[in-house]
This record gives structure tokens, C-alpha cells and sequence, in this order.
């Protein structure tokens, strides 16, 4: 696909924001250096989860520096942007809603301006410069991409390559060409047939979100992306690998904002939820497994003070509880 074809603001790079400021500010200046400048071809969009470390101020700063056009919005369904918007826009979200309700606001605006694609982007990934045109030129309305993300601290070695391959009965996720080499991953043969795009940077083209919806609310933390993955695949949309676009990520900036003992608790819950979701079949033998996994590999690593919020997670799936919990 061609860069001239656009001629509107048709990409939205959407980034959600809980006291990440160091974070996301390095996002953006990843961002302000690519070609093309995702402002030059529609929006970037910061969502922000009632962060208290003065980050949207520092944002807005940031983007008054570079003399962009700032639009102030607030969730969870933003005010349309005026017509041709180019530039930064904060949502300002009624607190920490969690990954799903945080994005979708940020979602919801960019359908708004009319962009033909929003780019999913965690706030602690870093594009490289070519990283949006090569999404560019691959993309089309069937198929979400996915990034070749690499380790921020070693950006020769790969996370995951365009996404993972999911086994529903153990519930365990493994990256495409995990730790491989970014050369031998870039030079591997073949189109993989991946169940998820990895979430640190999902290209998404508006159909998608039109016929399937926007990311399901009922996930707080994890899942929700593997999720919105499995609704487009039953959709007729593919999940493709966009080897050219590469996407340095720190990862764990979830465990290090929620602690070790919510994301435990999350990321558990989350699997009860999707397995219900999508695999029901499997849900009885897949919580059995899962868990007497989980506790005993906590046990082995010595992580006693997390087999409570492990089973916590169990406990309030069965009985229907949602959202964020605070543990004692």
C-alpha cells in the first residue's frame, strides 16, 4: 500500500497511560522520529487511567514543545475530534479501568477522525524509525499485523515474532521464534499461522473493529487482546506477521504498576474468563491443570504470598466477580 493513498488522517497510534510517564514519554519521542511522523498521517492518541504523577500535563507540554495541535478529551466515549485532526489527543479516563476500558476510548476517537487503521502500541514499546510505513505498505482491511518485537535490552533478540501460538488446555502461550536471533527470525521462512498478535504492537484496520467490536471490557488485565484475536479469526480476518516493523519492548510494566500479587490474581482470572469465552469445553479440565501448575510453580520458586491471589482468582470467577480487586 502506498503512503500517497492517504490523504486524511487515516492512522491512529492509540497508547494507554497509568503512571508511565518515563515510559510513554519515551513512546512518543520513538514516535516523533519515525517516517512517516504517525501525526503526519492522522493522530496519536494517549489514553490516560487516572494517572497521578502528573503525566498528562507532561504530555501536553511535550507535544506543545514540538508545536503540535493538542485535543483534551475524556472517556469513556470522547467528543469527536474536529475534521482533519492531526496531532496529540489525550483521554482523560475516570481512573484505572484497566487495559481494555483504558484503550477503548482511545479506539473510539481514533473510528472518529476516520482512521482507516489504529495501531495498538504499549507505552513501553519503541518503533523503530521504518517500523509505521512497513505496517503501511503490508497492510490491508482482512488481516492484523504484528510487529517483529525485540527486547529493549537486547534489541537483537526476539519477544515474539508477529504473535504467539495459544494451547487452550494448558492455557500456555508461546512466543512465534521466542528468543530467537532478530536476523534468524527475519530470515525464517514461511507465514505462521498465529492465534494472537502480540499486544505490544497490534496494527489494526477499522473493519476489524466495525465487525467484531472494540477490545471486551470484561478482561481488567491480560487477555484481552488474545481475545479480540479469536473474535476476528472467527470473523474471516488472518493474523499476519509484518517481519520489516520492528518494536523494541521492556515488557513487565504491568506486574511493576500493579505489583506481583494483582497481576498474579489478573492474569489468572483473565484465563478463567477467555476459557469460558472461547474453549468451554475445556474449562473444567483447563482450571485443574492451570492451577495445580500455577501453585506449583510458585512453590518451587519459594512465592508463597502468591498462591493467595491465585486462588483468589478462582474464587471470584466462580461466584462472578469482575474487575480490579485489592488484595489484602
Amino acid at each position: 500500500m502506498s503512503l500517497n493513498a492517504f490523504d486524511g488522517p487515516r492512522v491512529c497510534v492509540v497508547v494507554l497511560n497509568y503512571n508511565g510517564r518515563e515510559d510513554t514519554l519515551a513512546c512518543l519521542n520513538a514516535l516523533a522520529v519515525m517516517r512517516p511522523k504517525p501525526w503526519d498521517i492522522g493522530a496519536v492518541t494517549v489514553c490516560d487511567n487516572g494517572s497521578t504523577d502528573g503525566s498528562v500535563e507532561t504530555f501536553a507540554a511535550w507535544a506543545r514543545d514540538r508545536g503540535l495541535d493538542i485535543l483534551h478529551r475524556h472517556g469513556p466515549h470522547p467528543e469527536p475530534p474536529p475534521s482533519g485532526f492531526r496531532g496529540l489527543a489525550l483521554v482523560r479516563n475516570e481512573g484505572n479501568l484497566g487495559f481494555a476500558a483504558g484503550c477503548n476510548p482511545g479506539l473510539r476517537l481514533g473510528l472518529a477522525m476516520g482512521a482507516n487503521f489504529l495501531w495498538l502500541l504499549n507505552n513501553d514499546a519503541l518503533p523503530e524509525a521504518e517500523a509505521l510505513a512497513t505496517l503501511l505498505e503490508r497492510a490491508d482491511d482482512s488481516a492484523m499485523l504484528g510487529s517483529s518485537v525485540v527486547h529493549a535490552h537486547d534489541p537483537q533478540r526476539v519477544q515474539a515474532a508477529g504473535g504467539c501460538f495459544y494451547n487452550p488446555l494448558t492455557t500456555v502461550l508461546t512466543p512465534h521464534l521466542g528468543e530467537k536471533s532478530l536476523d534468524q527470525a527475519l530470515d525464517s521462512e514461511g507465514e505462521p499461522a498465529l492465534d494472537y498478535v502480540y499486544g505490544a504492537s497490534m496494527f489494526l484496520p477499522r473493519t476489524l473493529l466495525e465487525r467484531v467490536g472494540l477490545l471486551c471490557e470484561e478482561y481488567f488485565l491480560y487477555y484481552e487482546e488474545l481475545d479480540l484475536c479469536r473474535r476476528a479469526k472467527r470473523a474471516g480476518f488472518s493474523l499476519r506477521w509484518c517481519r520489516g516493523s520492528v518494536v523494541r519492548h521492556a515488557g513487565g510494566s504491568s506486574v511493576r504498576r500493579e505489583g506481583q500479587a494483582l497481576a498474579c490474581y489478573h492474569e489468572n482470572l483473565s484465563t478463567l474468563v477467555y476459557t469460558r469465552a472461547h474453549h468451554p469445553g475445556f474449562l473444567p479440565l483447563t482450571a485443574v491443570i492451570r492451577l495445580a501448575g500455577k501453585a506449583a510453580a510458585l512453590a518451587s520458586r519459594g512465592e508463597w504470598r502468591l498462591l493467595g491471589p491465585l486462588v483468589q482468582a478462582y474464587v471470584d470467577f466462580f461466584i462472578g466477580r469482575r474487575g480490579r480487586r485489592r488484595l489484602s
